[in-house]
């Protein structure tokens, strides 16, 4: 039998706008998507000037994986001077990170850009 080949349950969309790259995710932020999801969003961190917008009003944060994945880009993006802000938010994923008191560190949420 051959390797397990899995469907991507999580999608990146990135679009330039006047405050900074707007990047939307949709789907689960977990352990079956990280390795996708980080490799996307450190090219996004690494290859732009501006702020990193976040759009997860369709993303679900699912497990220890997916916050440690946003934490460890809100890093990469300090170390590399851009801003990382969550302009909108699930609300599971909300309360999670204020559950955890993590939702400070993110630049604070601004209403969707659309």
């Amino acid at each position: 039998m051959g390797p397990v080949l899995r469907e991507r349950t999580a999608q990146v969309v990135v679009a330039e706008h006047d405050d900074g790259a707007l990047v939307t995710i949709t789907g689960r932020i977990d352990v079956h998507t990280a390795a996708d999801l980080r490799a996307d969003l450190h090219a996004i961190i690494d290859d732009g000037q501006s702020a990193v917008l976040l759009d997860l009003a369709r993303a679900e944060v699912s497990d220890s994986t997916g916050l440690g994945l946003l934490l460890e880009c809100h890093r990469r993006g300090r170390r590399r001077g851009r801003t990382i802000r969550l302009i909108a938010i699930s609300p599971h994923s909300e309360r999670l990170l204020r559950r955890l008191a993590l939702s400070r560190q993110f630049a604070p949420a601004r209403p969707a850009y659309r």
